[in-house]
């Protein structure tokens, strides 16, 4: 498996009891969660708290290349 889908399923099993959670238990789930993955704070609450869900898509302005070298 790769690692985003790692990060995936173990938001699926740890989501629910984040948003349930009262606030030191979300500070002990977050911190546990970030030093696990080596992701931010933010970007943790964003993924537990399930407002946004990466879609691997890159942003900006595409590519000009086109192979030939």
């Amino acid at each position: 498996m790769k690692r985003h889908e790692l990060i995936r399923d173990h938001i699926k099993r740890i989501a629910p009891r984040y948003r349930d959670a009262d606030k030191s238990t979300k500070n002990v789930i977050l911190n546990e969660f970030c030093h696990t993955w080596g992701v931010g704070r933010k970007y943790a609450i964003r993924l537990l708290s399930g407002k946004r869900e990466p879609s691997g898509k890159k942003s900006g302005r595409p590519a000009r290349y086109d192979g030939n070298l």
